[in-house]
Order: C-alpha cells, then sequence, then structure tokens
C-alpha cells in the first residue's frame, strides 16, 4: 500500500514549503507494533540537535520505517563490525 507523507520543510528554508515523499508501507514484524507486548518496553529519553532529528526523521519516511526501527537497526549495524 502506498501512503503520500507531507511534512514542514526543517529551517532554512521559506515558510509554508513542505516535502513530500511516497513510501512503501507494509507490515513489519517488530514487537513493538504488539500493544499486548508494550509492557515490556522501556522508554529512551535523549535529546539530539534539531537539525538531525529532522534528517533522520525524513531518513526514516524516505525508506518506509518507523524512526525506532531506524535506531535499531542502526544500532545492530553498527555493532556487528565490533563483534558485540
Amino acid at each position: 500500500m502506498k501512503q503520500k507523507v507531507e511534512r514542514a520543510v526543517p529551517k532554512g528554508r521559506s515558510l509554508g514549503e513542505t516535502e513530500t515523499a511516497t513510501i512503501q508501507t507494509s507490515p513489519t514484524d517488530s514487537p513493538r507494533l504488539d500493544k499486548k507486548g508494550a509492557a515490556d518496553l522501556t522508554p529512551m529519553n535523549f535529546r539530539v540537535p534539531p537539525a538531525f532529528h529532522s534528517k533522520f526523521k525524513i531518513y526514516a519516511v524516505a525508506h518506509g520505517m518507523k524512526m525506532v526501527d531506524l535506531l535499531q537497526e542502526s544500532f545492530s549495524v553498527f555493532r556487528s563490525p565490533r563483534g558485540v
């Protein structure tokens, strides 16, 4: 199923300007999507610079991912060459 996503453009561009991306959405087997398993999750609260947040979110949306899935996959890739 394709979904059109529109969001405000990051700072530094004209006000009212938007970016549009068409993404392919599909069900995922991520355990966090199961509301029954939500009690098994622990929140991670940390702050990042606004520019990083915008780039991270734009990348996730452009690739049809949730931000938490991108974080988890990034961490897995980061750990693999280190043998952890």
